[in-house]
């Protein structure tokens, strides 16, 4: 059975592990987010390298895991030996604690497996001179010659870093605009997306309900709109808060109809609107897969429309620019 060695817990946030070997002893520094264990890299690296830590002659091996954002973790590692400089440090990324352990043990297993190839190379260039002197064998016998005994050393599977996994966010939202109908209006709306890493890309729609626009106390116009969008976004850091940027193009159609006497028509209108979102975003997590997204912006007119009475009286114009909000639950599945 493997030896399960000692470790002393430092505030739930990092570990210094201290192997006995003779009078000296290697450290294995371990710096990581609470519940982020060091267990699962030491086996790791033991399994590839056929061999326990503790009877190699490393003074060191530093490794220190990051959280930059959820799915996204990082894992930077260096060795260092008696006598020798610390090595370059080697930083690895991946979805998760286990994720970026797994892979930096296989790479510490090879640079340890690279430095006892060159450990042993050295020992074999020494003059005969400056060899040891055989050791007895343990039965009285005759002394076997002094060389270091074989060690079956395996090779590491060499895998790559595994990238940022796929998520897919549902959305539902409140939506709430300023003059795209002539008054401020609120209404539901719903999105879903792909997010992989920083990036999330997606579909949202939204309904504003008619509302009525007053131009005299004799007519009215009811003015309502349906919406879909297709969007792109950047997430800018975390946590614990996630901002983001966004851009996306908005394709929907408003509707209206005449309300009131005094003209001689009465017909509905609608009208293709078009427009460009750009949009600051803010994401916070509430517990396990659920966010609350928080988003404003606005959106740039690419046409506008008339809505009139007869005769040419307009009821209604759609604007340059009309402001944006929204505020919604998403699931991240």
């Amino acid at each position: 059975m493997r030896k399960k060695f000692p470790y002393l817990q430092l505030g739930g946030v990092g570990c210094t592990l201290l192997l006995a070997h003779g009078v000296s002893a290697m450290e294995l520094d371990w710096s990581a987010p609470e519940g982020c264990s060091e267990d699962g890299f030491v086996q790791s690296v033991e399994d590839n390298i056929q061999r326990e830590l503790e009877e190699l002659a490393l003074e060191r091996i530093t490794v220190t895991v990051t959280e930059l954002e959820p799915s996204d973790w990082m894992l930077e590692f260096s060795l260092s030996e008696s006598g020798t400089d610390t090595s370059p440090s080697r930083t690895l990324t991946g979805s998760s604690c286990s994720d970026v352990s797994r892979a930096g043990a296989v790479a510490a297993a090879m640079a340890i497996h690279s430095r006892i190839s060159q450990q042993q190379g050295a020992e074999r260039a020494l003059p005969a001179e400056l060899e040891p002197e055989p050791s007895p064998a343990p039965d009285g016998g005759k002394p076997q010659p002094g060389a270091e005994p074989s060690s079956a050393v395996a090779e590491p599977t060499n895998v790559s870093t595994p990238g940022p996994p796929y998520h897919f966010p549902i959305q539902l939202l409140v939506f709430g605009d300023v003059s795209l109908l002539g008054t401020p209006s609120y209404g539901l709306g719903a999105a879903v997306g792909v997010l992989r890493g920083r990036w999330e890309a997606g579909l949202s729609g939204a309904i504003l309900p008619k509302v009525e626009i007053r131009t005299s106390d004799t007519l009215g116009m009811r003015v309502g709109a349906s919406l879909g969008t297709a969007f792109g976004c950047l997430h800018l850091g975390g946590p614990p808060a996630f901002p983001r940027a966004c851009l996306g193009y908005e394709l929907g159609v408003v509707t209206g109809k005449g309300s009131g006497s005094g003209f001689r028509v009465t017909r509905q209108q609608e009208a293709v609107w078009h427009a460009l979102r750009p949009e600051l975003g803010l994401g916070v997590p509430l517990g396990s897969g659920l966010e609350l997204r928080l988003l404003a912006g606005a959106a740039i007119a690419l046409g506008r429309s008339r809505f009139v009475f007869d005769a040419g009286r307009v009821g209604h114009e759609t604007p340059r620019v009309s402001a944006r909000g929204s505020v919604g639950l998403t699931w991240v599945l």
